[in-house]
């Protein structure tokens, strides 16, 4: 009675060689970190900059942001806050708030 598997390692060799190398390094899932220097510049931009917003709203409003996790307080219509750059995205979208500048 012959078995079928004798014959198995003679094709599996000829797959599997030239399938481990087209996969060598494949799939590590590691991406190339950006040079410091290219991080660094935009980030000290951001840093010098101020975003002004006004609140175009009635009454008081309180928005926490979740950026740097601080608290805004604009008492009224027309109150404007300088915010913190880590901010902006959550000010933005949010519609009773206008960038000034």
């Amino acid at each position: 009675m012959s078995c079928c598997g004798s014959r198995r390692p003679s094709l599996s060799a000829g797959l599997s060689t030239p399938r481990a190398s087209a996969l060598a390094g494949a799939g590590s899932g590691r991406v190339a970190a950006p040079a410091p220097e290219a991080v660094a510049a935009p980030l000290a931009r951001a840093r010098d900059r101020s975003l002004t917003f006004e609140y175009t709203g009635a009454g008081a409003f309180e928005l926490h942001a979740t950026g740097s996790g601080r608290s805004y307080r604009f008492a009224g219509r027309g109150d404007r806050v300088t915010i913190d750059p880590a901010d902006w995205a959550q000010m933005f979208r949010t519609p009773w708030l206008r960038h000034i500048a």
